[in-house]
């Protein structure tokens, strides 16, 4: 067998070493808003609220509730300045319609990336009916009336 030196032929440039970037975004938890509480409902307002128990991966920066008359699509929100960890928040509804129920939940949001948000459990309540007004009746005249006994009429002129 005959060994032959062969050059070795080097193409300087032939590959290109391409830079790239890899970026890891931090995995981010958002909060975790517990013990969903409703204070006084009346015919037109409501006391809400939860408790912040875990700020999730960074700070809270709101902090409020979510309300609405469908199931899961709330079209109120009213937020509050957040209380601190493990203190419970409230925030009073206004302008709510009689007699009507409400889906709603607590949320709170943290400065995460894209801003995470966790809420409670979706609740429900029932405003007040309207206020009731007592009915209106007019005596007439007794008929049949004799020593023990006599027969009354009266006429409702307003049903309350």
């Amino acid at each position: 067998m005959l060994k032959t030196k062969q050059p070795l032929l080097l193409l300087l440039g032939a590959f290109t070493l391409l830079s790239s970037s890899i970026i890891f975004a931090a995995k981010t938890t958002p909060p975790t808003v517990t013990s969903p509480t409703t204070g006084t409902i009346t015919t037109t307002t409501a006391v809400l609220g939860g408790t912040v128990t875990d700020i999730g991966t960074d700070a809270i920066v709101e902090v409020g509730v979510e309300w609405g008359t469908v199931l899961a699509t709330y079209t109120g929100t009213q937020t509050v300045a957040y209380p601190g960890l493990n203190t419970p928040f409230t925030v009073s509804v206004t302008g709510l319609s009689v007699n009507t129920t409400y889906y709603w939940r607590a949320y709170a949001t943290n400065a995460g990336t894209g801003n995470t948000t966790g809420t409670t459990a979706e609740g429900t309540f029932t405003t007040l009916s309207g206020a009731l007004t007592a009915p209106t009746v007019t005596a007439q005249a007794a008929t049949a009336v004799g020593t023990d006994v006599a027969t009354l009429h009266g006429n409702v002129t307003v049903n309350g």
